[in-house]
């Protein structure tokens, strides 16, 4: 027979804000930054490589989101790990058309 599920609410709330946790992000003129340094914005975080097919395909519709949507309150936050560094990166929004959309990259 089947039984209500009880789930327990997915983040405990703490006292005081904790430190944001992130990786140094690089952007394309070599400034090194921090998620925090984006607070204030709603960010979507989208986490993407080049050889990634499902990345490859979402990328045009977050230029879109981005082009609507973007500005002081809201922007996506499209976050490369290739290999190949900012520069493949840059190779693949020229290849497809990314056109309104930040290019940074998680520095290893």
């Amino acid at each position: 027979m089947a039984m209500p599920a009880l789930a327990r609410p997915p983040f405990r709330l703490g006292k005081d804000p904790q430190p944001l946790l992130s990786p140094p992000i690089l952007d394309e003129a070599g400034t090194t930054c921090k998620l925090d340094d984006f607070i204030g914005r709603v960010v979507l975080l989208n986490i993407w490589a080049t050889w990634c097919p499902s990345c490859r395909e979402e990328m045009p519709a977050l230029d879109q989101l981005e082009e609507a949507l973007g500005g002081d309150r809201f922007m996506v936050l499209p976050l490369n790990i290739d290999e190949g560094g900012i520069t493949r990166g840059r190779e693949f929004y020229n290849e497809v058309g990314i056109r309104h959309l930040p290019l940074f990259w998680a520095e290893p």
